[in-house]
């Protein structure tokens, strides 16, 4: 193992002071030309500018493909879009609070009568606890 660890470091030396090591660590022209972002797509780099590939090309700028204003102008308005989304969502469980806490009561109920006819609670505390549950 040894040996072939010597061998690559040696090629690895050899390589880089060779002439060949110049044109292995040039980058392809298709691939710098990718990497580079053109002066007038900065903006919008996510943009294609190769005009082989059809399917991620921009449409044609004819002033309608321009990017819109967003709708709210102000982060008051924005807070009270906000505002109104959680009202309503509180407001759906608000509405869901009777289901869930006549749910909650039946499964503290039957954990009741389940511990008092294993005899893990007396008659009295059977009755305490159904009590409490009202």
């Amino acid at each position: 193992m040894r040996g072939v660890f010597f061998v690559a470091v040696a090629v690895a030396i050899f390589a880089r002071s060779s002439a060949e090591a110049k044109l292995l660590s040039e980058a392809a022209p298709g691939l710098a030309a990718d990497a580079v972002i053109s002066g007038e797509s900065r903006e919008r780099f996510l943009r294609v500018a190769d005009s082989e590939d059809d399917d991620l090309a921009a449409p044609a700028d004819d002033g309608k493909t321009e990017e819109r204003a967003p709708k709210f102008k102000s982060l008051s308005e924005i807070n009270k879009k906000l505002d109104e989304e959680v009202m309503v969502h509180v407001s759906k469980i608000l509405g869901n609070m009777g289901a869930i806490h006549a749910d909650n009561i039946a499964k503290a109920r039957a954990a009741l009568e389940a511990a008092h006819k294993s005899g893990d609670i007396t008659d009295k505390q059977l009755a305490a606890g159904l009590a409490k549950l009202v």
